[in-house]
Formats: C-alpha cells, sequence, structure tokens
C-alpha cells in the first residue's frame, strides 16, 4: 500500500511509500499545477516506482480514494490526483492478495554503559545514547503511522465491500421480482399446454425456473454469510483501533529522550568542569545508573509494546486480506452471474410471451377449421350476426325478468287482497 500526500492545493509534493516494501520516500520535484505544461510527471512514473518499491505489479495495482475506486491511466498527469493527505490517503490494493511487507526496520545499537567513572568517557556515551534513542523514537512514530494507515485502509476496505453486499442483495431482490414474473407467466402458459405442441418445451422450460427458484434463498444466505463475515472483521479491527488510540508508546518514549537529554546536558557540565567534588561525583555515578535504567525502558518500551503490537497487526492484516479477498472474489463472480441471470429471465419471459401468442394463435385456427367451407367474409358476417342474435337474446331476458317482477309484484298484491274479506261483496252459497 501506498500513500501519496498533497499539501496544497497548486502542488504536488510527494509520493511517500509509508504501507508497502521499502520505508524511504521517493520525493519526485514538485511541479506547479498552474504550469503543469512542461516537464510534467504522468503515473505512468508513479506506478513503475510504486511496483519498485511495493513489489505490487502495475496490472495489480489498485487504487482507492474516500472508499472508492480510483481508475487511472498512466498517460494521466498526477496534477489531476485528487487531494491526498494523511488522513485521506491513496490506498493501494494488489491483486491476488499477498501477505502485507513489514517496514523494514532495525533495531537500533548501543554501546555498552562505561564501566569506570570517567567524565569524557559518560559524557561521549550519553551524547551518543541521545542520537540512538532519537532514532528509537522516528521508529516508533513510523510504526505507528504504519499501523494507522493499515487499520484505516482495512477499515475503507471492508466498507467498500459491505456496501458490495448491499448491491448483491439488490440484485439478488431484482432476480427475485423478475423470476416472480416468469412464474407467473408460466402458470399461464403451462393451462394452454394442452392446446399446443410446446407441452415438452414449456415443461422442461418450467424446471429450470423452479431451480432458480429454490436457489434464490442460497445466494441471499451467502452474501448475509459475506456481510456477517465483515461484520467479525470490522469488530476485531475496531478493537486494534482502540489500542492504537489509547498507545501511549509514543508520549513514553519522548519523555525517556527528554530524561535522557537531561542527563547528557548535566554531563556536559560535569565535563566542562573538568574535576567534581566528592558529592558531585556522587551525583555523577547515581545519574549513570539511571541512565542505564533509561535505556533499558527504551528498549523495552520498543520491544514489548512497539513491535509486539505491530506484529500482533501484521498477523490480522494477513488474515484479513486472505478473507476478504475470498469475499470479494465471490461477490465478483455473484455480479456477474446475477447480470447474466437477469437477461436469461428477461429473454425467459419475452419466449413466455410469444409461446403464449402461439398457443393462442392455433385454438383460434383450429376452431377456424371447425367450420370449414365457410369463407371469412362470410364468417366475420356470421359473427355478426351471432353477437347481434346474442344482444336481441340479451334484451329479450331483462325484458322477461321484468315482466316477472312486475307479475310477482302483482301476484302479492293479489294474495293480500284475497285473504282479506270483502264485506261489500255478496256471497255465494
Amino acid at each position: 500500500m501506498s500513500v501519496i500526500t498533497a499539501s496544497t492545493t497548486h502542488y504536488l509534493w510527494s509520493l511517500q511509500d509509508v504501507l508497502g516494501q521499502g520505508a524511504t520516500a521517493s520525493v519526485f520535484k514538485a511541479r506547479n499545477k498552474k504550469s503543469a505544461g512542461r516537464g510534467s510527471l504522468y503515473f505512468h512514473t508513479v506506478f513503475e516506482e510504486v511496483a519498485s518499491q511495493t513489489g505490487v505489479g502495475i496490472q495489480q495495482q489498485r487504487l482507492m480514494y474516500l472508499g472508492h475506486d480510483l481508475p487511472l491511466e498512466g498517460n494521466m498527469k498526477v496534477v489531476n490526483l485528487p487531494s491526498t493527505s494523511q488522513t485521506q490517503p491513496l490506498i493501494l490494493l494488489s491483486s491476488p492478495a499477498g501477505a502485507n511487507a513489514s517496514l523494514p526496520f532495525r533495531e537500533p545499537e548501543t554501546s555498552p554503559v562505561p564501566p569506570r567513572f570517567d567524565l569524557v568517557a559518560d559524557y561521549s556515551f550519553s551524547k551518543a545514547t541521545v542520537g540512538v534513542v532519537h532514532q528509537y523514537k522516528r521508529i516508533v512514530q513510523m510504526l505507528h503511522t504504519h499501523r494507522e494507515l493499515l487499520l484505516q485502509g482495512f477499515y475503507t476496505y471492508m466498507m467498500k465491500l459491505h456496501q458490495e453486499c448491499r448491491e448483491a442483495i439488490h440484485r439478488i431482490a431484482m432476480i427475485a421480482m423478475r423470476l416472480q414474473s416468469c412464474l407467473t407467466a408460466q402458470h399461464r402458459v403451462s393451462k394452454l399446454a394442452p392446446y399446443s405442441s410446446e407441452g415438452p418445451t414449456l415443461a422442461n422450460n418450467g424446471q429450470k425456473l423452479q431451480l432458480v427458484h429454490e436457489h434464490l434463498p442460497v445466494y441471499t444466505a451467502g452474501v448475509q454469510d459475506f456481510h456477517n463475515r465483515l461484520e467479525r472483521l470490522q469488530i476485531e479491527q475496531a478493537k486494534l483501533a482502540d489500542t492504537l488510540a489509547n498507545d501511549k508508546s509514543r508520549q513514553r518514549m519522548e519523555m525517556l529522550l527528554q530524561k535522557i537529554t537531561a542527563i547528557h546536558q548535566h554531563y556536559r557540565k560535569d565535563r566542562m568542569t573538568g574535576k567534581l567534588a566528592y558529592n558531585d561525583e556522587q551525583i555523577h555515578k547515581f545519574e549513570k545508573i539511571h541512565l542505564s535504567s533509561h535505556i533499558k525502558k527504551v528498549k523495552s518500551v520498543f520491544r514489548e509494546e512497539c513491535v509486539q503490537r505491530y506484529k500482533e497487526l501484521l498477523a490480522s492484516t494477513r488474515a484479513w486480506s486472505s478473507t476478504m479477498m475470498e469475499i470479494e472474489t465471490r461477490l465478483q463472480d455473484l455480479g456477474s452471474f446475477s447480470t447474466g441471470l437477469l437477461a436469461d429471465l428477461e429473454m425467459n419471459e419475452q419466449h413466455q410471451n410469444q409461446a403464449l401468442g402461439r398457443v393462442l394463435h392455433t385454438l383460434q385456427s383450429e376452431r377456424a377449421e371447425q367450420q370449414p367451407g365457410i369463407a371469412p367474409k362470410d364468417r366475420e358476417q356470421m359473427v355478426s350476426r351471432m353477437h347481434h342474435l346474442r344482444e336481441e337474446m340479451e334484451l329479450l331476458v331483462r325484458e322477461l325478468q321484468c315482466n316477472n317482477n312486475i307479475i310477482e309484484s302483482l301476484g302479492a298484491v293479489n294474495s293480500s287482497a284475497a285473504l282479506d274479506p270483502n264485506p261489500a261483496r255478496p256471497s255465494t252459497l
């Protein structure tokens, strides 16, 4: 991985390899963006430099910026690069994933503590020790920066894969909708299959659709498994990021450097004095004991805190790289499969509609063949007469129904009148 830092609006400062092999900075000459027409730096030079420092081939280099892929061409000018910083670096991904190379650092060597009381030797030793502790401090800062960028880079990569999981779920939902439409059309066509010669073809097509329907939950479960695995990786990343945020090794190294520097300043005064009084000599010897203790603490902080935690992070990122590359590869395969399946389902739906049209046309033809010898014009006239006759029959039925209603209502009135005795009516014997 690499980070390209751009410090100002008009100047591109450097390409610094802080996450790959070779911790040295390759500083390119600053180019003024306003006058970049002559002698501008092109990306093919950057790609070659990254390849030489990280071992990642040009074809395998993938850049991400702010969580998104950053497509760059070799003939593009570097001045077109978006503004980057330590908090917003370019992240270099390699495919296939390889082991994250650690920074090639080496623990500084310290001279042995002078066994005897000697102002000149003690002063020289303290001076050399200050320089060595400065080296320790720089390496500690470098390892801390590397840990920050590794955690930031993998977090960005995890978020990118989370987004790809959501997109995969969306594609599966689209497939489910299209599949449901195909199954509905298949059901309509299958009802007409006995009247068509396409029965075997329709049955085979229905089996394929049913197979897709059965496997669709498997795809969803697979993407959900990817999501869960990424969640677990993100929890691990968050714990390591919290550990890094609470890491006080740089502050402790700075405090030890200040104490060692203070002893060195004292030894400098002692050397300039030349001959010390008894009490000053005892203080000098006592500070040498402190100096030796501080050196041991510097080594302890470096080995047990900085280097150990750095190695633990590298071990975690190696496992993350393998898992995330596997997830990304399978998501890419699923994306290609989903695209092809959607196209197949769309074509299948078109074929179903065409088959339905052919079946209906066949049925109409068979009905027409049941009345041979009738010309098309006569057939149309006959159909028209039948429609007219049906309308007349419907009108007649409505009239009869209306008459029946009238008769029933009148019958009900007459029945009531018959049951009601009329005193004016003469009785019959």
